[in-house]
């Protein structure tokens, strides 16, 4: 794990949202910037980030209410990951967009509603992908809890660009 990383800092971000559709579209707004500072902190570390999480011993944990009777949700960025170890969804899809982005492919953060046992929407919670320029989804999360490097391991071997 990274020991020497930069201050972190942190914001709250409330919102209210009347649907799903209009909760997803501000998360992508906020992962997007999130991916740009990832993006930052990935150039600035150079070696010392690791292309895949599972390099670093990431493991993924589930999300932590913020105590508030209304969903809330930590983002850690990449400094935060790689020092405590630790992602959810909404952490692993922005790290690897980045990642993605820095290889000049297109990507960006969606989300899909989650589903009980019996297959229906859950409204209010959600789990990130990262969606590609050509349409593609890809849950690097998944990959990362079943130990699934194969794909992570194809886009770091592209160079990053400068």
């Amino acid at each position: 794990m990274i020991q020497d990383f930069d201050p972190v800092w942190e914001f709250r971000v409330v919102f209210d949202a009347y649907d799903d559709a209009m909760a997803m579209q501000v998360l992508g707004g906020l992962c997007e910037g999130v991916i740009r500072a990832n993006m930052i902190w990935i150039s600035e570390a150079g070696d010392r980030a690791p292309c895949c999480l599972s390099e670093a011993g990431v493991r993924y944990v589930s999300p932590i209410g913020c105590g508030s009777p209304h969903p809330c949700q930590t983002v850690r960025g990449a400094a935060e990951i790689l020092e405590k170890g630790v992602a959810t969804c909404i952490d692993i899809a922005p790290y690897m967009a980045a990642q993605l982005r820095l290889r000049g492919q297109g990507a960006t953060v969606v989300f899909v509603n989650m589903r009980d046992h019996a297959g229906n929407k859950i409204s209010g919670m959600y789990h990130a992908l990262v969606q590609l320029s050509k349409g593609k989804t890809i849950d690097y999360t998944q990959d990362l809890i079943d130990g699934n490097t194969a794909r992570c391991a194809e886009i770091c071997s592209k160079r990053i660009k400068k």
